[in-house]
């Protein structure tokens, strides 16, 4: 998940989707979060339970600047992980803070 936020303090949140294909047909995951450098990250649901198997369910991320967070143009990473105790899930979080008003072009 790439995101390009403004110093504008008002942040962003992405939903995503994620489906259950553990062996297991009821799963239990908590949500573990290792924000970017200078970004708060809340993860909504923090806990996921599957009822059963292919079972989809969706989780909000919100990613805000803190104050005098200043990126000058690079990308910070983090990370969410979803765990059941056995099983690791990780989202890579990859976000650039911009202080003037357009984000940066993507490069290739």
């Amino acid at each position: 998940m790439v995101d390009f936020l403004k110093c504008d303090g008002a942040g962003v949140t992405l939903k995503r989707t994620v489906r259950n294909v553990g062996p297991s047909k009821t799963s239990v995951y908590f949500a573990s979060i290792g924000s970017p450098v200078g970004v708060e990250v809340v993860v909504w649901p923090r806990v996921m339970i599957f009822s059963f198997l292919k079972e989809e369910m969706s989780y909000y991320v919100t990613l805000k600047p803190k104050p005098h967070k200043r990126s000058q143009g690079r990308f910070d990473f983090g990370e969410i992980v979803w765990s059941d105790g056995v099983h690791h899930v990780r989202s890579p979080l990859v976000v650039c803070v911009n202080t003037s008003t357009e984000a940066p072009s993507a490069k290739t």
